[in-house]
């Protein structure tokens, strides 16, 4: 009653619309072989329900290959910041910084590592700058100090003066420029 159905020539538009050739009562038909709707929906439903059956399988496959691919990606990070961390963590810098630029690196952002390296040599530089003031601070001489109350300088005479080394003398000029004005002329 029916041909033989070939199943590379299955397509639905041919067969769910009239007049398209795929009829045997459409006068300009080309007589091809037919197969009635009902058939038709069937195995189309059955081929749906295989792919989505294969899909889910092939899916479900990708989908662990997909979290395996990030496990490891994340355990390539994890690896990644650790050695940066480590790295970082003998120049003395804040735990704070070392996290935030090894961060900044491992996200690749390299806007907020130039902030972060940034906010790191800013703190370094405050660091060291409040430390020689202190320094300084610690250095200098205070008022009082020593044996004559801290006037030895101005007893100095002229005669001790002239005995003085080159270095003495910018010593002195250092400490106290006044005396030492007084005395060169």
């Amino acid at each position: 009653m029916y041909k033989k159905f070939n199943y590379n020539l299955l397509n639905m538009q041919l067969f769910a619309e009239q007049g398209e050739g795929g009829n045997p009562n459409d006068p300009g038909g080309t007589n091809e072989p037919t197969v009635p709707k009902k058939d038709f929906d069937k195995l189309a439903k059955e081929l749906a329900s295989y792919k989505r059956k294969n899909m889910s399988d092939v899916e479900k496959l990708n989908d662990d290959i997909k979290e395996r691919d990030k496990q490891i990606a994340d355990l390539q990070k994890s690896i990644t910041k650790s050695n940066f961390k480590s790295g970082l963590s003998i120049t003395g810098i804040e735990e704070s910084y070392i996290e935030s630029i090894s961060a900044a690196f491992i996200e690749g952002d390299s806007g907020k590592l130039v902030k972060s390296i940034s906010e790191v040599i800013v703190e370094l530089n405050d660091n060291h700058k409040k430390e020689i003031e202190s320094l300084k601070l610690s250095l200098t001489p205070r008022p009082g100090e020593g044996s004559n109350g801290g006037s030895e300088d101005n007893q100095i005479t002229k005669e001790q003066f002239n005995k003085m080394t080159y270095n003495e003398m910018l010593e002195l000029k250092e400490k106290n420029p006044e005396l030492f004005n007084k005395l060169i002329k």
